[in-house]
C-alpha cells in the first residue's frame, strides 16, 4: 500500500519539485525572457542611434 502511494503521489511531486528547482537555478522564467528580449531591443536601438550620430558627425566635419 505504501509503495502505491509513493508512486501515485510522492514520485510525481518529487519530480515536479526537481524540475522547478532546475528552472529557478537556470533562470528561464517567462518574465525573465521578456525582460531579456526588451533589453536586447533597447541595446540594438542604442547601437543604431549611435551609428547614425557617428555618420552625421562625419558628414559635418570639414
Amino acid at each position: 500500500m505504501a509503495l502505491f502511494f509513493f508512486f501515485a503521489i510522492g514520485f510525481p511531486v518529487a519530480c515536479w519539485t526537481i524540475i522547478k528547482l532546475v528552472k529557478i537555478l537556470k533562470g528561464c522564467g517567462k518574465k525573465e525572457r521578456k525582460a531579456t528580449a526588451e533589453e536586447t531591443r533597447m541595446i540594438q536601438e542604442l547601437h543604431s542611434n549611435r551609428r547614425n550620430w557617428k555618420i552625421r558627425l562625419n558628414h559635418w566635419r570639414p
